[in-house]
């Protein structure tokens, strides 16, 4: 009990240092970083200065304390600045009270700090803490282990066997608790100046108000914005108080404090403003109310884009866009002209030729709702309600105020392009372009742009997919078979004596009998990944997606036999009928590497093989030249 008693002192002095580190790390923060680590070393040396004033003695001139948990700490969070200076001032205090340094006080104090700082160089290597902070720890516990086993015989106190688990332990989670209170707030720290980058070095105009509507952070961009040349000149003031246009503050002020008092947020808007320089500003702003964790709202956050020259462009855009738009319709385009209340100005025949069924509606003095609703009743456009309701007409007037072209499919198969123009005295021009012959023209190059991607993939003789299409479907083919893990396999099948049946019937015949064979062939895949290509001269090659090697034997059997029941005449073939050899490779579904050479190669030596053992045959490769063969 004593021993605790004692001991209270010190828990104190690491419970204060628990207690006010948040207001020594924020006044640390705004110093250099040599500054900061000597700061932090010299704070942790003197609380283990305090710690041994305050020292329990265990009699014997044996004392015990917590200086080597501040000294450990100082070194894993300080470096080897801050540990030589915690451990020069808990030195300097040792020799200040007096006496020889017992049993190598000194030197623990040193290794204690050493030991903090091997924690420090471990957690800059790994970019982790908690590792080095549970070691450090745990070398501190040790360390005083040792320092306690180390006392002679005749100075142990009596009980010395209850006391040191008690003070390793002590030891132990003084230490932790010391290090996770630092890395919190060292990472708590870093968090907040990652923020602060980010919002200072922003382009945009970005900054932080309290409830009164005073200025708490704000980037360079709003100081120069008010006429200041720093941030911090504006900080605690208001708008009115900053700027010196009052009428535009009071407007910005009210805005804001109706945001904050409603809690309700403003993104996107359009805001001109006056800046100190008298140049006037249009700011794409966003406002969002800052809540307290118990739902108050304590603040405003907010970002204003500068966006007077982007909206300038596109307004010269938009113009000329207008203007090319309005000439291009008086030469060949339908055009009409409705005034401010809606009615019919003019319009030219191209305008009514557009709308052949409703052209009787189009006439001068009718309002544009009705010439809407002839054009519903009459069918005349597709995407038109029979019966359009009031608000689906003025949906429509909208889309036009938004100067945005609309394509229109009619009736009759034609479509046009219809967009208006708002003059300044809020008069609509609407133009109307017969867009069929383009349609009808893009359509034509899609489809011969598709006739062209199926004439290129093919080969011309067979029908089926050519040696270049073939290679790429087949690299596509071994990768998704690859991610899903299934097997793919390939038959590589080549015409027995094929040059031959040239010899004997000529090339034309020869070409009638790759016919034959094709249209064999065309049958043989079953999903949708299986694929037939001519891989050359009187060779073909099937791709046979989600088949292991046994299916694709049979797959290959299959084939054999009904190229042989085609029974095409081949004298100079020993079977006296066209038949052919097939090669079969597969990858199995464990396989992870699938290379489209080394299938290829294998599916090879399986066929030569097949040729080797008297052809008419299907060998599947099994690893080698000496291939088994399946069938014949």
């Amino acid at each position: 009990m004593w021993f605790w008693q004692a001991l209270i002192v010190n828990l104190a002095i690491a419970a204060i240092f628990i207690g006010g580190w948040q207001y020594v790390g924020n006044w640390l923060d705004h110093r250099s970083m040599p500054v900061r680590k000597v700061s932090f070393g010299a704070i942790l040396g003197a609380l283990a200065s305090v710690a041994m004033i305050f020292a329990v003695e265990l009699g014997n001139g044996i004392f015990f304390d917590l200086r080597l948990s501040f000294l450990a700490v100082s070194g894993l969070f300080g470096g080897p600045l801050a540990a030589g200076t915690s451990v020069m001032l808990a030195v300097l205090t040792r020799v200040a009270l007096g006496g020889p340094a017992p049993l190598g006080a000194d030197g623990l104090m040193l290794v204690a700090g050493l030991l903090g700082v091997a924690g420090n160089y471990m957690a800059r290597k790994t970019l982790r803490t908690v590792p080095p902070i549970i070691a450090v720890s745990i070398a501190s516990a040790l360390l005083v282990w040792v320092s306690f086993s180390l006392i002679p015989a005749d100075k142990h106190h009596a009980d010395i066997g209850i006391i040191l688990p008690q003070a390793v332990g002590t030891i132990l989670m003084t230490t932790l608790a010391l290090s996770f209170v630092v890395r919190n707030r060292l990472q708590s720290s870093d968090e907040r100046r990652l923020l602060l980058a980010a919002l200072l070095q922003s382009p945009d105009y970005q900054f932080v108000k309290d409830r009164l509507g005073r200025f708490v952070l704000a980037n360079s961009n709003v100081a120069q914005f008010f006429g200041s040349t720093s941030a911090s000149d504006i900080l605690g003031k208001t708008n009115t108080e900053a700027s010196a246009y009052h009428d535009q503050a009071m407007r910005l002020h009210e805005n804001e404090q109706y945001l904050m008092r409603t809690g309700t947020s403003m993104e996107g808007m359009e805001e001109t403003l006056v800046g100190s320089n008298g140049e006037t500003k249009l700011f794409s702003s966003s406002k969002i109310p800052v809540f307290s964790s118990d739902g108050r709202v304590i603040g405003l956050a907010a970002t204003a884009r500068d966006v007077t020259e982007q909206r300038k462009f596109e307004a010269e855009i938009e113009h000329n866009r207008s203007i090319l738009d309005y000439a291009l319709s008086e030469m060949s385009d339908g055009l009409a002209m409705f005034d401010e209340n809606g009615l019919l100005i003019l319009c030219n025949e191209q305008f009514r030729s557009c709308f052949p069924r409703t052209a009787h509606a189009i006439a001068a003095g009718v309002h544009y709702r009705d010439i809407f609703r002839s054009l519903a009743a009459s069918g005349e456009e597709l995407n038109v309600p029979a019966e359009p309701s009031d608000d689906w007409i003025e949906e429509f007037v909208t889309s036009l105020q938004q100067d945005r072209a609309r394509e229109i499919p009619l009736g009759n198969g034609h479509w046009l392009r219809m967009k208006a123009r708002w003059t300044a005295e809020n008069k609509a021009i609407v133009t109307v372009s017969d867009l069929t012959e383009m349609k009808m023209a893009n359509q034509a190059l899609l489809t011969l742009t598709d006739q062209l991607k199926a004439l290129a993939a093919t080969d011309g003789l067979t029908g089926l997919m050519n040696r270049r299409e073939f290679d790429a479907s087949f690299e596509a083919e071994l990768r998704r078979s690859e991610r899903s893990k299934h097997p793919v396999s390939l038959l590589l099948i080549d015409i027995d004596h094929f040059k031959s049946f040239n010899d004997l019937y000529g090339h034309l015949a020869g070409d009638d009998c790759l016919r034959a064979i094709s249209s064999c062939l065309k049958q043989t895949p079953r999903r949708p990944g299986d694929l037939a290509a001519r891989f050359g001269g009187e060779e073909f090659v099937i791709i046979l997606s989600d088949t292991d090697a046994p299916s694709a034997m049979k797959v290959a059997e299959d084939l054999r036999r009904r190229l042989v029941d085609l029974s095409l005449i081949h004298e100079g073939n020993e079977e006296g009928i066209v038949t052919a050899s097939i090669g079969v490779a597969t990858y199995a579904a464990e396989a992870e590497r699938r290379k489209a050479e080394v299938l290829l190669q294998r599916a090879d030596e399986a066929l030569y093989q097949a040729k080797d053992s008297g052809r008419n045959r299907a060998i599947a490769w099994s690893g080698s030249r000496e291939s088994e063969r399946a069938t014949g």
